[in-house]
């Protein structure tokens, strides 16, 4: 990750109510890193602090960086292996946990296709 990361479509967590927040994963194209609330997810994780302005203009901060596991979901509700995020960010305040697709396409070739309900990453083939 770089010294300043920015979520371009998160929000934050608001402390006023009691729902818990989501656990669920959303794309973001102008994140530019992935991130988690939950720590639960965060693997070998290290302090890691750096300011993240987010959609409202509000600047959180991340406290670590590590790998996330990721448990995603096969078409009909198939359990797929588990897949590592690297430099994922532990961001508490966020409402949402992120991933970054242009982190997925520029840095890993990863081309992301969407309709309105699934989202499919396919990795390129090396050069």
């Amino acid at each position: 990750p770089t010294k300043s990361q920015v979520a371009s479509n998160a929000s934050v967590l608001s402390h006023s109510t009691s729902s818990v927040s989501d656990k669920r994963w959303n794309s973001d194209s102008g994140a530019t890193s992935h991130m988690t609330h939950c720590r639960e997810l965060l693997l070998h994780a290290h302090l890691h602090k750096v300011p993240i302005p987010i959609a409202n203009g509000v600047v959180v901060y991340s406290e670590l960086v590590g790998k996330i596991l990721l448990r995603p979901l096969l078409v009909h509700g198939q359990i797929r292996r588990p897949i590592y995020l690297t430099n994922g960010l532990y961001v508490p305040l966020l409402s949402h946990n992120l991933i970054s697709t242009t982190y997925l396409s520029q840095v890993h070739r990863y081309s992301i296709l969407m309709n309105e309900h699934t989202i499919l990453f396919k990795q390129s083939p090396p050069v």
